[in-house]
């Protein structure tokens, strides 16, 4: 049946018989490639199905009006063919697929390395967080792996990101490009609250944050400095929206409340993602109580809800982190490491079981 349907396509009106292909072929046979995915316009790759012998190809060939660039006998008889300029490459893919002579047929798809930003101290090595070659004296591959994840996206151009620390310099060179603008500017209690706001009675108006102590700088500066752009560095996103809210002064002091106040403002403004790198020195005695009643509760809910998981996920994370440094059941989406997590091992070992956990409730 396959092959007569193959002299019924090919015998006549090549274009004809092209078009007919296209309606007949399932959708499972041929899916287009991913919008991202470039290839070569003039050749693809097909590959015979087992027992199929290179002159039946041949003749296939012959009757699209391909040409056979290279040839592999020693893989499987793969084939490098070269298609006619009247051929597009998807028409090509169905007829050959069609044909039930081929194993696959497939682009010939475009490859590049890694991407990796031009920026100098990306390139001179000072962020090893990012691309760890043991420079430094430090260990090869203790890093984020940033590079296997700019060859899938580099750019989040839509994510707002609230910065709740010191502020940010809203004049860097590696930030400016970066920085939300608000499309609610002296509309919603803070004037000129075009970056943020300021929550510091330190001279500047409540809608300036810039930073004058440097930590809110540094970390924009690692979540979305501008990348690619061959100065400075390079944050992990190149591209993002970075909104400052500062409520911590020159002395690196802040307080609960004004903390509060920016995560308020964040949540009403669109951020969707909120870093506040900030620790706590000191809590009230009603606040104790308050903590330890409710990580009771939660060991009791964890108890309960672990006795239905493998052991084998536990085996797995048991030295990656503490029961009690797992993220709270009322907020799935916040995860909390502390820095001494943060080595080559740990930090994959937690992701990996908070993926698990993830899915799990999916």
């Amino acid at each position: 049946m396959k092959m007569r349907l193959v002299q019924k396509i090919t015998g006549g009106v090549f274009a004809a018989g092209i078009a007919f292909a296209i309606v007949a072929v399932p959708g499972e046979i041929f899916s287009a490639p991913p919008p991202s995915a470039t290839f070569r316009a003039d050749r693809i790759l097909i590959k015979p199905r087992e027992g199929i012998s290179p002159p039946v190809l041949t003749s296939l060939n012959a009757r699209l009006g391909a040409k056979i660039l290279r040839a592999f006998p020693q893989i499987g008889n793969l084939q490098v063919v070269s298609l006619p300029k009247s051929v597009n490459v998807t028409d090509a893919i169905v007829f050959f697929q069609r044909s039930g002579l081929v194993e696959y047929a497939e682009p010939d798809y475009n490859m590049n390395v890694l991407i990796e930003p031009n920026d100098f101290r990306y390139l001179n090595g000072d962020l090893w967080n990012l691309n760890n070659l043991g420079q430094y004296g430090g260990t090869h591959g203790a890093d984020i792996h940033a590079t296997n994840g700019w060859n899938y996206q580099t750019s989040a151009s839509n994510i707002i990101v609230a910065v709740i620390d010191t502020g940010i310099r809203y004049t860097h060179e590696d930030l400016a490009a970066n920085l939300w603008r608000n499309p609610q500017e002296n509309l919603d209690g803070y004037t000129n609250d075009l970056y943020g706001i300021n929550l510091i009675n330190n001279g500047r108006g409540n809608g300036d944050p810039w930073d004058d102590y440097g930590h809110g700088t540094h970390v924009a500066g690692i979540i979305g400095a501008a990348g690619n752009n061959g100065i400075g560095v390079a944050g992990v996103c190149w591209n993002v929206q970075l909104m400052a809210l500062k409520f911590i002064d020159t002395n690196g002091n802040g307080t609960i409340s004004d903390a509060i106040t920016c995560i308020d403002f964040a949540r009403t403004h669109g951020a969707k993602v909120v870093n506040a790198g900030v620790a706590r020195r000191h809590r009230r005695l009603a606040r104790r109580e308050h903590h330890f009643r409710r990580r009771r509760r939660q060991f009791r809910r964890e108890q309960r809800r672990d006795a239905a998981l493998p052991r084998e996920l536990f085996r797995f994370g048991q030295r990656g982190f503490r029961r009690r440094d797992r993220p709270q059941r009322s907020a799935p989406q916040l995860v909390r490491l502390r820095p001494d997590e943060c080595g080559p091992g740990r930090a994959r070992r937690f992701h990996l079981v908070l993926l698990e956990r993830i899915q799990r409730r999916l």
